[in-house]
């Protein structure tokens, strides 16, 4: 099985450098390696990491039958180290499917069995996917010492990759909770590591609109900027990019929200917050855990065009998506969204951010909520009586 253990090792290599045709390559090979010697860990293992790769094409069908096998020959094997990395791979997929309940399982159980066989790398790894997979679902409380915890084992191991997610995980979350000064600490340490395009998307993405809510407008453009051409017209690389790429969407939105009309900034703005939600819906066709998050931002700039009917349809597309798939966090957006809307009555604004209020108050969105809350308590007071 050596053969096979190299292939692996050689798959991972290619996951890291997001090159798609040699990981497609790796894997069939060894998957193919691996399945003339029968049941094994090595064969589960293939089976785990090619239901991944075929996630992101995608073959629904084939990455189930796939993510079946991979457990089950992994359980027969009674090899904690291949478990462990099997249920890891199987978390991945789980949140590409949007599958919350079995990419927690997973995770959690690929990180109790690295920790009690001593495989510092999958255990930090999969608490990193862990952390993302709580905050995809809005649990930022629960979501906070994950990344903590992130954070205390690259230290102890002096691993700068893996401080990285400490720093790009923990900055995601705080501007979640409107914590943005210390996101933004967090994230100036965070993009000073580039081993990647897709780390460098999430990173830079992130710090950008850290900076823009800091009041750094010049710094957020330069970093919006640097981001932009990695994913303007580009096919996804990961889905860890999803909150680096919505972040650049973010920034260049509320710059251009505060251009002078019409004028050349304003226009550029304009394109490059298109390309962006363009970018987005894109990656939900991908990474189906993103479809909401296309609607709500390619809603959010037709708003912006006066395009009404087609982002409200959007809009409404996206509460749909997020009710479906638990997200919360992209409910409340588009509830809130919803309310800007020139032909909404006070009554109906109310009641759109009424319930933005809520579900942004219950998951701990404080930045968000506080924007929803202003704007609702502005309602409450055009409508009181003149004195």
């Amino acid at each position: 099985m050596w053969a096979t253990n190299i292939l692996n090792r050689l798959t991972e290599i290619h996951i890291y450098r997001e090159n798609p045709p040699g990981l497609l390559d790796s894997a069939m090979r060894e998957l193919n390696t691996a399945e003339p010697v029968g049941p094994s860990a090595e064969l589960a293992r293939a089976y785990a990491i090619l239901t991944v790769v075929f996630a992101t094409i995608p073959l629904a069908d084939l990455c189930k039958a796939w993510a079946k096998r991979a457990i089950k020959t992994a359980e027969i094997s009674n090899d904690p180290a291949k478990l462990s990395y099997v249920t890891s791979r199987l978390g991945v997929y789980h949140i590409c499917v949007a599958d919350w309940p079995s990419a927690e399982r997973d995770l959690r159980r690929s990180i109790a069995l690295a920790r009690d066989y001593g495989d510092r790398w999958l255990r930090v790894e999969s608490l990193s996917v862990l952390g993302y997979t709580l905050l995809y679902q809005g649990k930022l409380a629960e979501m906070e010492p994950v990344f903590a915890q992130v954070g205390v084992l690259a230290r102890e191991a002096d691993d700068a990759q893996v401080e990285s997610w400490h720093h790009a995980g923990g900055g995601a979350g705080f501007l979640r909770q409107g914590r943005n000064e210390l996101a933004r600490k967090h994230l100036a340490v965070g993009v000073k590591y580039r081993a990647s395009s897709g780390e460098l998307i999430t990173t830079v993405g992130l710090y950008a609109l850290a900076l823009y809510r800091c009041g750094d407008k010049i710094e957020a453009r330069k970093q919006a900027d640097e981001g932009y051409p990695l994913v303007a017209g580009k096919r996804p690389v990961a889905y860890w990019t999803q909150h680096g790429l919505c972040s650049l969407c973010l920034t260049y939105m509320g710059l251009w929200d505060e251009a002078a009309p019409g004028s050349p900034q304003a226009i550029d703005l304009q394109q490059r917050s298109q390309a962006l939600a363009t970018a987005m819906v894109a990656f939900g066709k991908i990474f189906p855990f993103g479809v909401a998050h296309g609607h709500l931002w390619m809603g959010a700039y037709l708003r912006r065009v006066g395009q009404f009917a087609a982002a409200k349809r959007r809009l409404h597309q996206a509460i749909d998506r997020a009710v479906q798939v638990s997200q919360p966090y992209e409910q409340g957006l588009a509830w809130r969204e919803l309310a800007k809307f020139p032909d909404v009555n006070a009554e109906q604004s109310r009641a759109m951010l009424d319930k933005a209020v809520a579900l942004l108050d219950q998951m701990g969105a404080k930045h968000d909520w506080s924007e929803a809350k202003t704007a609702l308590d502005a309602i409450g007071s055009q409508s009181l009586p003149t004195p």
